[in-house]
């Protein structure tokens, strides 16, 4: 695993003066602020424990490209090879989960998602299959029935939706990859490629448990027609969405009891959606 101390000193031009801040919230990565011409940044590693499948050049590409439109930080320096990111400090706080009981803030949240939709694609599928699987491989056996099961729920649910419309897509847009200071823009784009627009709406609603106001204002907000055929759509991405969470959180180290609470509210809205 690459050390902080390794990484400092691939960065150029560096204020030495001035010590790292860690930087508390990743489960998937490393990062501290640093300070680069006096200007604040962010550096990311990769965690020794990080599960997740990744393409860090896909990545790259997808966030300078979301920078020209004002949508990401300016990325500072990258190294394929290392994994190392350093990213401009977006300016701002995080959202947090109670920030989208407002409307205002759910239509800004909408309206981001579709810039971001509108950047070119990259023709390389997110295949959530592959990652579901992947994270089933990691999970301990003791948990490995109820991984059987969740996996084939997201690929019965993938197989529902498969003719749906795909676009350059997020696909980890909860609050706390929203920055506001000015205007929103997005962090951690480690996730980024082709999906249905649909997944990152169910991200938004389901990992947040959006009231059904909220989930229709969002919707239409959106500009998605907001009817029951719709609404159906984005019931069965938040499936998918709830089983490919838990799954991720079932196959990292740590404490059982999230674990064990997004199972029940995975089983409890997949019986509402069947």
């Amino acid at each position: 695993m690459l050390t902080l101390e390794t990484a400092l000193q691939n960065i150029p031009e560096l204020d030495q003066t001035t010590k790292p801040v860690a930087l508390t919230g990743g489960l998937s990565n490393r990062s501290w602020q640093i300070e680069i011409g006096g200007i604040a940044h962010v550096l990311r590693l990769s965690h020794e424990k990080n599960i997740a499948p990744r393409d860090f050049s896909r990545e790259i590409r997808i966030h300078k490209s979301a920078h020209k439109l004002g949508l990401a930080p300016a990325i500072y320096y990258a190294d394929e090879k290392r994994e190392i990111l350093v990213t401009e400090k977006a300016s701002g706080v995080s959202l947090r989960a109670s920030d989208l009981r407002q409307e205002a803030v759910v239509e800004e949240i909408a309206r981001l998602l579709r810039r971001v939709h509108d950047l070119p694609p990259t023709n390389e599928p997110l295949d959530l299959a592959s990652h579901a699987e992947h994270y089933a491989r990691a999970i301990t056996p003791r948990l490995d029935n109820a991984a059987g099961e969740v996996v084939s729920t997201l690929i019965e649910w993938l197989d529902r939706l498969a003719a749906a419309q795909t676009s350059l897509c997020h696909n980890d847009p909860v609050a706390e990859n929203f920055i506001r200071g000015g205007p929103l823009v997005l962090i951690d784009w480690e996730f980024a490629a082709d999906n249905d627009p649909m997944f990152d709406l169910a991200v938004i609603s389901a990992h947040h448990e959006l009231p059904d106001s909220a989930r229709w204002r969002l919707l239409d907000h959106y500009g998605i027609g907001a009817d029951n055929t719709e609404m159906t759509r984005l019931d069965g991405w938040e499936t998918v969405y709830r089983c490919i969470n838990w799954l991720w959180l079932a196959a990292m180290p740590g404490d059982e009891a999230p674990v064990n609470e997004a199972l029940a509210r995975l089983l409890q809205y997949t019986r509402k959606t069947r």
